[in-house]
């Protein structure tokens, strides 16, 4: 009887001295890949500022980009609701027209030519 309960206390002990060293051992391996996603995190951070300032730049040539192909220069057409042509040239040279475009849908734009229709 004393026998059993000397080797019930060893085998307690040396269970919990494994435990504490499987503990040990996982706490380090934890600390070797915190320290890894650290770095790989650090990394994925970079590559997104860089897509992301690309992105960013590419953003800002479209719309440069658009604002230069705006087609002022082309010429537009405004018909009322019988279909009949109200008013015809280029916006920039008359400020008449930008008014009546203002008010107007757009119906079609082909080949550099815009067509409106303004409900009266």
């Amino acid at each position: 009887m004393k026998n059993l309960k000397i080797l019930n206390g060893i085998l307690g002990i040396a269970f919990a001295g494994l435990v504490l060293f499987q503990t040990g051992e996982i706490a380090s391996k934890e600390a070797e890949l915190h320290a890894m996603s650290i770095l790989e995190a650090e990394l994925i951070t970079e590559i997104e500022e860089i897509f992301a300032e690309e992105e960013e730049f590419m953003l800002e040539e479209l719309i440069i980009e658009e604002i230069e192909s705006q087609e002022f220069e082309s010429t537009i057409k405004i018909y009322d609701n019988n279909n009949k042509l109200i008013a015809e040239g280029n916006v920039e040279d008359n400020p008449e027209l930008r008014k009546l475009v203002n008010q107007a849908d757009l119906l079609s734009d082909h080949q550099g030519t815009k067509y409106f229709r303004i409900a009266e």
